[in-house]
């Protein structure tokens, strides 16, 4: 559950920290980085509960 809620508040603080750099141009190339390293990051955790999940069921 911690780690749910962990994940919850990084994803917000990504979201207005995105929506603080539009319009700043120095800042678009980054932009991508940011999606590209939450997107990682979920895809293994999620990865890793469903193994816990299928593991644990036997």
């Amino acid at each position: 559950m911690e780690d749910k809620v962990g994940l919850t508040l990084a994803c917000l603080n990504i979201k207005k920290l995105v929506k603080m750099m539009v319009g700043k141009t120095c800042y678009f190339i980054q932009i991508p980085q940011y999606y590209c390293i939450m997107g990682e990051l979920s895809v293994n955790i999620k990865k890793d509960k469903h193994q816990k999940r299928c593991l644990s069921s036997f």
